[in-house]
């Protein structure tokens, strides 16, 4: 499972949201995700990642978001 972590930053807010790509592409209204650019789904996540924000912490302003590689990762058989 891919994961993305996204730092957002701004109006004295320094704070992060981890989330899986299936669960953007989930949740994604609009143009299909295999029909997007690699610019658009950064943006569609970016936008993801605010939504989340705002909802777990009530948190909305001039915000910018800076997406980096999350730490989710696979279990393997000894992690089971």
């Amino acid at each position: 499972m891919d994961s993305v972590k996204a730092r957002i930053t701004g109006d004295g807010i320094d704070t992060s949201v981890e989330f899986s790509v299936e669960e953007v592409i989930a949740r994604q209204q609009g143009k299909p995700w295999g029909e997007m650019d690699d610019a658009q789904q950064r943006q569609t996540m970016k936008d993801y990642a605010l939504d989340l924000v705002s909802r777990q912490d009530g948190i909305a302003g001039d915000l910018q978001v800076t997406l980096e590689g999350g730490t989710f990762s696979e279990a393997g058989e000894k992690d089971v």
